[in-house]
């Protein structure tokens, strides 16, 4: 029971984690396209 409490509401949490780190990584990506550039 203890387990079901603990996981259910890390779902989520992982979820906008995930979203997160993929959002970082396209602003990252994107800042890169555009050093390349200008460079």
């Amino acid at each position: 029971m203890s387990v079901e409490k603990i996981s259910l509401p890390s779902l989520p949490q992982f979820g906008n984690f995930c979203i997160l780190m993929h959002m970082i990584y396209l602003v990252i990506w994107i800042s890169r396209v555009i050093s390349t550039i200008w460079h």
